[in-house]
């Protein structure tokens, strides 16, 4: 039986999200560089939100479309051109989730690890500049759930009865949700620099925290074959542009 063909537009939309965390990290951390020592409040933003999106840019490329756009088994279709690559498939299916590292660590360990640990830097810097009374304990919580929910089950096995019901990897599930949610705290960060700022900054503020919480809506899950649907992407392309403007100089 011969899968209905998949529309590689799609897939592209995935691609080019994760091409604009790229830009937006260089964008982020030449910010930085350039910003003054007397500024060091913007500067040390800039450069935490820089590293976020490199982060977020290398955690998408290790689970990224381009290998379901060209597995010839998906029968991805651009605009009437089959995509299948069985030469460039085989070269790139290391990146597959499912993908063994070591042991019984798999690349989609890695993936979330790596995410959350983006989400740790920048909220660390955040953290320094605007709250620095909760002495980086977001940051922290943060670091713990990237590790937590990389070794727990594939290092040790762990397996968990409650009720005689198995729950493995129960908490891989809950500290990489709990970590996912904790970076509501950059946005939030965003819209209190809203509330005590006027005019220009004020808004530019809100479309930065409304930018970011339209990012993280789906970028983890852009381009994959069950959710390269054109919908998951537009989320981010609205964030991204959300965060053009907001950073916009006039």
């Amino acid at each position: 039986m011969i899968m209905p063909a998949l529309n590689g537009w799609e897939f592209l939309l995935g691609e080019v999200c994760i091409a604009l965390c790229l830009v937006f990290s260089i964008y982020y951390l030449n910010r930085a560089r350039k910003t003054e020592e007397n500024m060091r409040t913007l500067k040390l933003v800039n450069l935490g939100v820089g590293i976020l999106f490199l982060f977020l840019f290398v955690s998408r490329i290790l689970d990224n479309p381009i290998v379901d756009m060209v597995n010839p088994i998906n029968n991805v279709d651009l605009f009437g051109i089959q995509l299948a690559n069985q030469a460039i498939f085989d070269t790139t299916k290391v990146l597959y989730t499912t993908t063994v590292i070591y042991g019984s660590i798999t690349m989609i360990y890695i993936v979330d690890m790596l995410f959350l640990i983006g989400l740790a830097i920048a909220t660390f810097f955040m953290e320094r500049s605007f709250i620095p009374k909760a002495h980086h304990v977001f940051f922290l919580f943060l670091i713990a759930c990237a590790f937590i929910s990389f070794a727990y089950t594939p290092l040790t096995g762990s397996r968990i009865d409650i009720f005689s019901l198995n729950f493995d990897g129960l908490a891989v599930a809950i500290f990489s949700i709990m970590g996912f949610i904790s970076f509501a705290v950059i946005p939030i960060l965003y819209f209190i620099l809203a509330g005590k700022t006027t005019g220009e900054l004020r808004r530019n503020a809100i479309l930065l925290g409304f930018g970011f919480i339209c990012i993280i809506v789906d970028i983890h899950t852009v381009g994959h074959q069950m959710s390269g649907n054109w919908y998951r992407s537009i989320p981010c392309l609205i964030g991204f542009l959300f965060l053009a403007i907001g950073n916009k100089q006039h």
